[in-house]
């Protein structure tokens, strides 16, 4: 679900700001939930291409310790959808 309220209040100020601030986040909000989907999608596929269900959630901690760097861009990407400060969903808020 987009976060609807950033953008209508970006809108309704009426300004050219406004409008680039507008789109400024909603290209952000997209890029960000394409990629997490991308990452979230990724844990189901196993070695030889299948897809693999994971029964729990735990599962995932070993995702780490066959690619840390697949785990640190999806940290990265999640810490950026929550808004903490030097990520870009912080500057899109």
């Amino acid at each position: 679900m987009i976060h609807i309220g950033h953008i209508i209040l970006s809108i309704s100020v009426g300004t050219i700001e406004g409008y680039l601030a507008a789109f400024f986040y909603l290209i952000v909000y997209i890029v960000l939930q394409v990629f997490c989907y991308i990452f979230i999608v990724s844990f189901y596929i196993n070695e030889d291409g299948y897809l693999e269900y994971l029964d729990n959630i735990s599962n995932i901690r070993y995702i780490y310790k066959t690619n840390k760097l697949f785990t640190m861009c999806f940290i990265i990407i999640l810490l950026s959808m929550s808004g903490l400060p030097f990520f870009a969903g912080f500057f899109s808020k």
